[in-house]
């Protein structure tokens, strides 16, 4: 039984986003799928000692285009505030110096393009917690352009050969699953339950990027 999800190239990602890429075969990433500034393909949450903050990269202002065409403005060095934010809340974690060098190494590589950026990211992260997993691009599937929403997902899954299509919690909202019923196509939609773990302040607050985890507890989720 093959399982198959896809997931816009979120920027860091996040625990639950990571149980859900380690539920699959194969995971489709939508990088031609439209960039929603200020959402999670160009940020992610980081834990301060007051509460919590963005961590942002900073994207070229004509940004109403796939999210493979989005270039990132490297202009306002953006990489150092963001470093530096990185070093000022997560200094003193206990597996800060196990990490922090090669995510630096990564951010300061002044990618062109902001979907480079990510999927370095992503392949580092999911390595660090032991996900190993086949990888494509939407944009390598040769879907026709037009399908959206369920005709869209049904069309990955029957490009990738899926028995089983993941989708998102949310997915329980909008997806028409007699679509993959006629399709014989099974969907799940992924269930997950947020570990409550030491952060290095409290209280304890979810949801975070997933390098608070890694910075505060190591790549081996309990």
């Amino acid at each position: 039984m093959k399982i198959v999800t896809a997931h816009q190239i979120e920027h860091l990602g996040w625990l639950g986003l990571l149980d859900k890429f380690s539920k699959a075969d194969l995971i489709v990433l939508c990088d031609s799928m439209q960039f929603k500034k200020n959402y999670y393909e160009n940020r992610n949450k980081i834990r301060t000692q007051d509460d919590w903050q963005w961590l942002s990269v900073h994207v070229e202002a004509k940004n109403h285009k796939p999210m493979k065409e989005i270039k990132i403005n490297n202009e306002p060095h953006w990489n150092k505030k963001y470093l530096k934010s990185i070093i000022q809340n997560y200094k003193k974690s206990t597996y800060f110096n196990t990490y922090y060098p090669k995510l630096e190494e990564i951010i300061n590589k002044n990618n062109l393009y902001l979907i480079d950026l990510n999927t370095k990211l992503l392949y580092q992260i999911m390595d660090w917690f032991g996900i190993k997993k086949e990888i494509c691009f939407l944009s390598k599937l040769n879907i026709n352009p037009n399908f959206k929403s369920t005709d869209l997902l049904v069309e990955i899954a029957k490009k990738t050969n899926a028995d089983i299509f993941l989708a998102g919690p949310s997915g329980k909202d909008y997806i028409e699953q007699y679509k993959f019923e006629k399709a014989s196509i099974e969907v799940k939609f992924h269930e997950f339950i947020h570990p409550i773990y030491k952060q290095q302040y409290e209280p304890f607050i979810p949801n975070m990027s997933a390098i608070d985890y890694l910075f505060n507890c190591g790549g081996k989720i309990d």
